[in-house]
């Protein structure tokens, strides 16, 4: 199968080709742009037990889910707030900030 985060056509063409060297007979356009695949190595399929992958698996599953449930939970908070900003007041603090060399990366220039 295509490798994860491979775009399909481009795994698909990488899969035709047979001998180290060669390269595919055709452009291939992605989002990402155009591009030519070309075979610069082969190596053995990895096939690990499950006993073996099903810890990292299921710690990944906990953390891609912890983040929905974390992304989720923000929007619901944004949703619920109504927030201003006092561009006066954000103009002042950067003001006074740089005249006294305060303000690191959150430097802001009015």
């Amino acid at each position: 199968g295509a490798p994860v985060g491979l775009e399909v056509e481009l795994a698909r063409e990488a899969f035709k080709i047979k001998k180290v060297g060669q390269i595919c007979d055709r452009l291939i356009e992605t989002p990402l742009g155009f591009h030519i695949v070309m075979l610069v190595g082969k190596r053995a399929a990895v096939h690990k037990p499950f006993g073996q992958v099903k810890e990292p698996i299921r710690k990944r599953m906990y953390q891609e889910r912890l983040a929905q449930a974390r992304d989720s939970y923000i929007q619901s908070l944004k949703a619920q707030s109504k927030i201003t900003i006092n561009s006066k007041a954000v103009a002042e603090i950067a003001k006074t900030r740089k005249k006294t060399g305060e303000g690191g990366p959150f430097s802001v220039n009015p």
